[in-house]
């Protein structure tokens, strides 16, 4: 009976540490950064109707999140544009605020990253305005990644002209075509203010009408082997983009996009063949749809060799790369709003040529704080005198129901022509303090903000949303009639499935060992008795 008995444990024993070892998988941790790795901050719309101050402490909130995960410092810092709420880029009444926007960006940032900050213009920003970097070429160098910025009177808000677009992609295709015959392995930013995807924006003010020459360009950039990353601001007002993921915009090489083609209305969807992210919005998102992601973000490219891996963080914590699309009940009803793309992509992804991985976080260790020094040098400015035409797109007529023609682009097509691109050099700038010219059609406040919008997806935790196997995304009809319209049921609301970066350690294997060793003490006791008569 007692060997019966013995035999019994040992059977618990084998049993209990099976299970202890099936029923809790190992995670794997996100890699270690070391002092090899580059690694850059990016965001936009640095716009708070509150003033600079405020958009200040915003930032400075962002920052903190990025420290309390161990990222003392950067090597860089990418801005998408947009440095105040209310001017223009050929408006001169804004340059004092948007003076005063990059003196607190760099106050912000310059202890992490010292002196090497990016600032591209934005629809709200004189090209004139002191501190906004060149057009064109702007790689380290270090020769760690490619940077191309793209200049927004050729490509901006009100859609341009057929002609400055194409004159935009001669240019950028000029720039990866050397890389691409040298090559190049490395990632490569692309950055300009405006999307390059259709939507609702696009029907408001013809905004990407021209969107399909520039990712004409982009994809025969990435089938070549470029490791290309598009990064945009700009569409952070209205619930323009809640189909798309709102605050939280990403999709890889592979997934579709609807594109416009030279007017608001004619749209193709295409397959891209390059990485395509909103930089992060940190000035507001301004939906009012209780189910869109409103969280301002920034992001973090970690670059080590060919990889970055990317990951996104709100002031919680890590954030959605890319969030789930949702109808926006202000647009549902017209009739032209594009499939939402209910895609959920969690942070991070790592980021190849070939390849687009999810990945734990990284974690970071800390870098030399880079030192600043002052200098004198100023950089020459100068103004453009590109008169925008007006769109002589005509709407539809009232009554009438005008509904985007969609079909189905199977291929990238190619530019011919190819014109060099700029390579000016990026001379450190002298900013001059000037009184802040805050928005004024906004009443002023007496502090500054101290609080940062919450997240919707994930509120008071890491908004991080597990994807669902139900979630894909749902792609337009591809006939030459098809209807973009709303659904007629009624949209589920999102679940929160949010769950922390800390991975504690298994409590099923704790467990199970315990458990394993009080059996195997019970079966040793018995034998010892049992020799013992």
């Amino acid at each position: 009976m007692k060997r019966v008995l013995a035999l019994l444990l040992c059977a618990v024993l084998l049993v209990t540490l099976a299970v202890s070892t099936i029923a809790v998988p190992a995670t794997a941790e996100g890699i270690e950064a070391t002092e090899e790795d580059t690694i850059l901050i990016a965001f936009s719309d640095f716009q708070d109707k509150s003033g600079v101050a405020s958009g200040k402490k915003t930032l400075q909130n962002l920052v903190a999140t990025l420290e309390n995960h161990g990222l003392k410092t950067a090597d860089g810092v990418l801005f998408a544009g947009d440095l105040n709420a209310s001017g223009s880029y050929t408006d001169p009444s804004s340059i004092n605020q948007n003076k005063q926007s990059i003196k607190a960006i760099k106050e912000v940032f310059e202890p992490i990253v010292g002196e090497n900050i990016i600032f591209a213009q934005g629809n709200h920003d004189l090209a004139s305005t002191p501190g906004l970097s060149p057009n064109g070429n702007n790689d380290p160098a270090t020769g760690e990644y490619g940077l191309y910025l793209i200049p927004e009177d050729q490509y901006g808000e009100w859609g341009n002209t057929s002609s400055e677009t194409k004159k935009a992609a001669a240019e950028l295709k000029a720039y990866l075509d050397a890389k691409a015959a040298a090559n190049w392995k490395k990632p490569i930013f692309v950055v300009n203010h405006i999307p390059l995807h259709w939507g609702n924006r696009t029907l408001k003010d013809g905004s990407g009408s021209q969107g399909y020459q520039l990712v004409d360009v982009l994809n025969e950039g990435g089938a070549k082997g470029l490791n290309i990353i598009y990064l945009f601001g700009h569409n952070h007002s209205s619930g323009y983009d809640d189909f798309l993921g709102s605050s939280a915009i990403y999709l890889k090489k592979g997934d579709k996009m609807q594109v416009a083609h030279g007017t608001k209305y004619e749209v193709e969807t295409e397959t891209i063949n390059f990485t395509y992210m909103n930089a992060g919005y940190v000035g507001y998102n301004s939906s009012n749809d209780p189910k869109a992601d409103t969280a301002l973000t920034l992001s973090v490219f970690l670059i080590r060799g060919n990889e970055v891996i990317i990951t996104r963080y709100d002031a919680n914590g890590v954030h959605n790369l890319k969030s789930k699309g949702t109808w926006h009940a202000n647009f549902s009803e017209e009739g032209y709003h594009a499939t939402p793309n209910t895609t959920v992509y969690a942070s991070s992804r790592k980021v190849t040529a070939t390849d687009d991985v999810e990945v734990e976080p990284p974690r970071y260790s800390p870098k030399e704080v880079p030192t600043t020094t002052t200098t004198t040098t100023t950089k020459a400015t100068t103004t453009s005198t590109t008169q925008k035409p007006a769109s002589t797109t005509q709407k539809p007529t009232s009554g009438s129901v005008f509904k985007p023609t969609v079909t189905q682009k199977t291929e990238p097509s190619t530019t011919a022509s190819v014109v060099a691109p700029t390579t000016t050099g990026k001379p450190v700038d002298v900013i001059t303090t000037a009184p802040v010219v805050d928005d004024p059609t906004v009443a002023p406040t007496d502090a500054p903000a101290t609080t940062v919008p919450t997240d919707p997806i994930g509120t008071g935790t890491p908004s991080i949303e597990a994807p669902s196997a139900t979630d894909a995304p749902t792609e337009p009809a591809a006939t030459a009639t098809a209807t973009l319209a709303p659904p007629t049921a009624t949209p589920e609301k999102d679940e929160d499935t949010s769950a922390t970066p800390d991975k504690p350690f298994p409590v099923g294997v704790v467990v199970g060992v315990g458990v394993g060793v009080v059996a195997a003490a019970a079966v040793v006791i018995l034998l010892l008795k049992k020799k013992s008569r």
